[in-house]
């Protein structure tokens, strides 16, 4: 067993990603991306990033139960090169609660001022466990339990956001093939190749 240095971890917890797109367009019409982080240098945590089209829709918001942990994330965590979002988003307060089984029909609940966000997940497949580390900018993820979705669904305000998950090229270099655009990566970790 190999241990670890410790002043080399640099994240752990969750991603839940949930993007949605109409069929045959090329952009997202829902995007939901929130980090709870169990371990990192400014505590823990959750932190998300929202969008949504349309008139029931969402401007890109950046939003976090715990600010200092937002920036952390979005320095150190999020892979923009892949990611829909627009960098430099202010970062609001929001509260955040999960519901249903993971195994099943995961969902998370968020809360930003007056506005409410659900995204669910449901159909969850099996797990795919992440055999090759993913290394970028000095990081790499070094473990990662993920279970893609077939199905999923998002509200803003009650109000369904149009869209269906799509196949993602993107997955192929952590498991070595496409994968659905909502899923939930568990027990991962981060760690600086320093």
């Amino acid at each position: 067993m190999t241990q670890a240095d410790d002043s080399n971890l640099l994240w752990t917890g969750e991603h839940w990603i949930l993007y949605l797109r109409r069929p045959g367009e090329e952009s997202n019409s829902g995007s939901v991306s929130l980090y709870r982080t169990s371990y990192s240098p400014v505590g823990e945590g959750q932190v998300a990033l929202i969008a949504a089209e349309g008139d029931s829709g969402i401007a890109p918001t950046f939003c976090a139960d715990n600010p200092e942990l937002a920036k952390f994330i979005a320095e150190n965590v999020i892979a923009w090169r892949v990611s829909p979002f627009p960098q430099g988003l202010p970062v609001i307060d929001a509260r955040f609660t999960r519901g249903g089984d993971v195994r099943s029909d995961p969902e998370w609940r968020i809360e930003i001022g007056d506005e409410v966000v659900v995204a669910r997940w449901t159909e969850v497949g099996p797990s795919v466990i992440m055999e090759r580390p993913l290394q970028s900018a000095g990081k790499s993820v070094t473990h990662s339990v993920l279970f893609f979705s077939d199905t999923a669904e998002m509200t803003v305000n009650g109000s369904p956001v149009e869209g269906e998950p799509f196949i993602r090229e993107d997955w192929r270099g952590a498991i070595g093939k496409p994968g659905s655009s909502c899923c939930f990566a568990l027990s991962e970790t981060m760690v600086s190749a320093d």
